[in-house]
């Protein structure tokens, strides 16, 4: 009579293959798995069946395989439910082997039920820690997320409160050369500086009514992905702020695909393209004669990342240039570790801000050797059909 440990070795296949045809009849989560995938450490548990009393490792391996069941996707039930499952082909084949052999099995069916209760619950003592750390993580990504909205909604109004007194301090501005522009004894070269600044002021007033609402739309933004050609958008944008370029001695230039597709947040995207253009484009003052240009490009870095760059050759002051690195900084890093940077003194940069992290955006700000300035948008989305076009 060969012993029990040969036999459950040599029905060994024939066990696992019981085992995992009751899993697949009743269990959702083994019925696309390989052999290999589903039956995972159990193979190595059945192994150590006999062992007495339960060696270290053998725990180890059932918290393992409860580790990876919890990856697999399993429910808690139908982890419990996979456990009784291999118990109960345990015992029918050592009830097998009693028949067969005309042996009594009592002692050693009760020994191989409690070696599974005993592995079950090392199992499901893991795959409920990784249960718990998962939900510990979600509940803190969600908090760290209400932080954040806490935060930006707070820097909204403080933003909205200086905006609209720089728009009250605009006007009164306007109100004040209009009022003088009509005075009858004044010089041509005072009415013309009058000019000029009800001219500058009334720009102001335009830039600010458009921070406003900006800001007002901050409140209300939600993300709706959608497929758009980015090639068609940029172009869009470039005709829209080319009166700006140009009222400022600058030339905009286009260079990229001729047809983009992609999928994220079209409304968001622009804006954020449009705020960040713009935003350089102020930094020229209106009637400026150094000719410039700002070359506009956009491409793909591989299958889901495409980028936007902007190069400027217009000098941008240092301390612009340093507020937009450290922006670019605060976007890049994993986690907010409690900085107590304020970027919210200018409007443009709290936009490209919260742009970015609403549409998951990198912003990238480099210096180059001839003195101009390279930023790059880095977007991430579906991308399809290039064809490259230069304009």
């Amino acid at each position: 009579m060969e012993s029990l440990a040969a036999y459950l070795i040599a029905q060994r296949r024939v066990l696992l293959e019981q085992w995992q045809a009751w899993c697949d009849a009743n269990l959702f989560s083994s019925r696309n798995d390989s052999h290999t995938v589903f039956q995972n450490r159990i193979p190595e548990l059945l192994d150590r069946l006999l062992e007495q009393p339960i060696a270290r490792d053998t725990y180890k391996i059932a918290a393992q395989h409860g580790s990876q069941r919890y990856q697999q996707g399993y429910s808690l039930g139908g982890l419990l439910r996979e456990m009784a499952y291999i118990r109960k082909a345990t015992g029918c084949t050592i009830r097998a082997y009693g028949q067969r052999y005309a042996t009594p099995v009592d002692d050693v069916y009760e020994q191989t039920s409690t070696f599974w209760e005993e592995v079950t619950g090392a199992v499901v003592e893991q795959f409920t820690a990784k249960q718990t750390e998962t939900q510990q993580q979600q509940t803190q990504a969600v908090q760290q997320t209400l932080n954040r909205l806490y935060q930006l909604e707070q820097e909204r109004h403080e933003l909205m409160r200086i905006t609209t007194h720089d728009l009250r301090g605009s006007l009164g501005m306007v109100e004040g050369a209009a009022a003088l522009i009509s005075q009858p004894d004044l010089t041509p070269e005072q009415r013309q500086q009058i000019l000029q600044i009800l001219h500058r002021n009334l720009e102001n007033v335009h830039g600010l009514v458009e921070d406003i609402t900006d800001l007002a739309r901050l409140k209300t933004l939600k993300e709706i992905p959608e497929t758009f050609d980015v090639a068609a958008l940029l172009q869009h944008i470039i005709e829209k702020t080319k009166p700006q370029a140009l009222a400022r001695g600058l030339t905009l230039l286009a260079n990229g695909a001729e047809y983009l597709s992609v999928m994220n947040d079209a409304h968001q995207t622009e804006r954020l393209i449009q705020t960040l253009l713009v935003y350089l484009i102020r930094q020229t003052p209106e009637g400026s004669q150094r000719a410039g240009k700002i070359m506009v490009s956009w491409d793909t870095r591989n299958d889901s990342v495409w980028v936007v760059t902007i190069q400027d050759t217009n000098p941008v002051q240092p301390l612009k240039v340093a507020q937009l690195q450290r922006l670019s900084q605060e976007l890049t890093q994993q986690e907010n570790k409690g900085t107590k940077q304020n970027l919210s003194e200018n409007l443009s940069l709290f936009l490209i801000k919260h742009l970015s992290q609403s549409i998951g955006a990198s912003l990238y700000v480099e210096p180059l050797a001839d003195g101009s300035i390279r930023y790059e948008i880095h977007f991430t989305g579906i991308i399809s059909s290039i064809v490259e076009m230069t304009a």
